[in-house]
């Protein structure tokens, strides 16, 4: 559990300056700051730095030390962040579907099921892509809308549950899948450990950093900078001499090297 002068500092990063309560509006503005303030990066694992998803460690590391993650370090302090203001709040292991050619990929991105004024909502501050803004009801076909995508759950007999998201002009894709088992903060370090260290991962060979703005979304892919406000989008070259300039004014963090 975080004191109450962590929440505040966590609050501080988060440019956040409401009042707490336990209101689905308070959930959903603490989402989309989190998603505009801390951004989802690799930048440890390209390095050979060994993650620790203790709570204590993913703090120090993103509020302290402003720095971002991915998702099984952002949705484990966002975790202990919700269960520290009183919330009911359980970690689910979800299958990552969209972009993906694998008909059923295996699970490897983290979760969150919150308990709101008698309903249950999927909250998630860990992707790179764009991705709900706002903690989504669970339930099936609801369509929910958070300014930049349509989004709605369908029930499998084999996945459980499966999210999809509709961008403008297109059609719904599947973008997770997951079921209601339980999971603790312990279960997720093996997969992590996998992404790390595996000749298969693509997160210890490609450099991945997003952050969202108010119209949109900057995104690093390796060398490619793709910055989209108000559904225009410009793609340009990143040179290594511009990447640490690039992350301080773009994604506000500091990395002092960067081997890859």
């Amino acid at each position: 559990m975080f004191s109450d002068i962590q929440i505040d500092a966590y609050f501080k990063r988060l440019n956040f300056k409401g009042q707490v309560c336990s209101s689905l509006e308070f959930l959903n503005e603490l989402q989309g700051l989190h998603y505009m303030y801390i951004p989802y990066e690799n930048l440890d694992i390209l390095n050979g730095l060994a993650l620790s998803l203790e709570a204590e460690s993913i703090y120090q590391k993103i509020i302290c030390n402003h720095r971002g993650g991915y998702c099984f370090e952002l949705n484990g302090l966002y975790f202990e962040l919700l269960t520290s203001l009183g919330f009911e709040v359980t970690n689910h292991y979800a299958r990552f579907m969209l972009n993906r050619t694998e008909l059923i990929p295996a699970r490897s991105h983290r979760i969150l099921k919150i308990r709101c004024n008698n309903c249950f909502y999927i909250v998630d501050v860990g992707v790179y892509s764009e991705s709900p803004r706002i903690a989504l009801e669970l339930g099936e076909n609801i369509v929910q809308y958070d300014g930049f995508a349509w989004y709605k759950f369908e029930k499998s007999a084999d996945l459980g549950w499966i999210l999809l998201q509709k961008r403008k002009n297109t059609e719904w894709k599947r973008f997770y899948s997951f079921t209601e088992g339980i999971y603790f903060p312990s279960d997720f370090k093996q997969c992590s450990f996998f992404y790390e260290t595996s000749s298969e991962s693509r997160f210890n060979k490609n450099l991945l950093a997003a952050i969202r703005t108010e119209n949109g979304h900057i995104a690093i892919k390796d060398t490619e900078l793709t910055i989209t406000e108000k559904e225009k989008t410009v793609i340009s070259t990143l040179h290594k001499e511009e990447l640490s300039k690039t992350l301080s004014e773009r994604f506000h963090i500091t990395f002092e090297q960067i081997t890859h």
